[in-house]
C-alpha cells in the first residue's frame, strides 16, 4: 500500500569499485622481493668469503620494468668505506656475485642484471684533486705490470700501518712485574678425594 512512498520495495544496491590487484602482478612482486633479498643475501655472503667487512658495501636491488627478456632487476652495489686495493677487485667481486645468484637460482639468467656500482659520499675517500694528464699516459710493459701491483700493495700496506700500528698480541701496558725471575715450582694438580 505504501510502495509510492518507498516502502516494501528492495533497495538498490550499490557496490564500492574493489581494487583488486591481479594474481599476476602479485606474483611480479612477490618475485622481485625474493629476488632483492637473494642478492643481498649472497653479497653478504660474498663478503664474509673474502674477508670484506660487511659495513663496507650495501645493495640496492629495484624491479625494473618488463620487456621481450623478462624483467629486468637494477642492481646498486655502493661502497661505504673507501680501500685503496677494494677498486681494484670490483669488477672480480661483481662476476662472482653473479656466479653466486646462478648457484642459487640455476634457471635465471643473472648476466642480464643491470649492475652500478656508487660511491657513498662518506666513504672516506682521499683524495682531493686528480692527478697531472701525464699519469695517464705512462706505459708499463706487460712484463713489469705485476712487479708494479706488487710496489702499489706494499706502499698500501706501508700506509695502513702508519694510520693503524699493529697492536702488540696483548693490550696491557708493560709492567715491572714482566722482568721478574721465574724461580717457583710449576704446580702440581692433587688427587681427588
Amino acid at each position: 500500500m505504501f510502495k509510492f512512498l518507498g516502502f516494501g520495495k528492495a533497495k538498490p544496491t550499490i557496490e564500492a569499485p574493489v581494487m583488486r590487484e591481479s594474481a599476476s602482478s602479485f606474483n611480479t612482486r612477490q618475485h622481485s622481493d625474493i629476488q632483492r633479498e637473494l642478492v643481498r643475501v649472497v653479497l653478504k655472503d660474498l663478503l664474509r668469503q673474502n674477508g670484506i667487512p660487511a659495513a663496507w658495501i650495501d645493495c640496492e636491488v629495484s624491479a625494473g620494468s618488463a620487456n621481450a627478456r623478462g624483467s629486468d632487476v637494477v642492481v646498486t652495489l655502493i661502497l661505504c668505506k673507501w680501500h685503496e686495493l677494494l677498486p681494484r677487485y670490483l669488477p672480480l667481486l661483481q662476476r662472482n656475485l653473479v656466479a653466486g645468484l646462478d648457484r642459487f637460482e640455476p634457471s635465471i639468467d643473472h648476466s642480464r642484471y643491470t649492475m652500478h656500482w656508487a660511491f657513498a659520499p662518506e666513504c672516506g675517500y682521499p683524495h682531493q684533486d686528480m692527478p697531472s694528464a701525464a699519469i695517464w699516459s705512462v706505459k708499463v710493459p706487460e712484463s713489469n705490470q705485476h712487479k708494479v701491483a706488487q710496489i702499489a700493495a706494499a706502499q698500501v700496506h706501508a700506509e695502513i700501518s702508519k694510520i693503524a700500528p699493529e697492536k702488540p698480541k696483548f693490550d696491557l701496558p708493560p709492567s715491572p712485574m714482566d722482568k721478574l725471575p721465574v724461580s717457583y715450582e710449576p704446580t702440581e694438580p692433587s688427587t681427588l678425594r
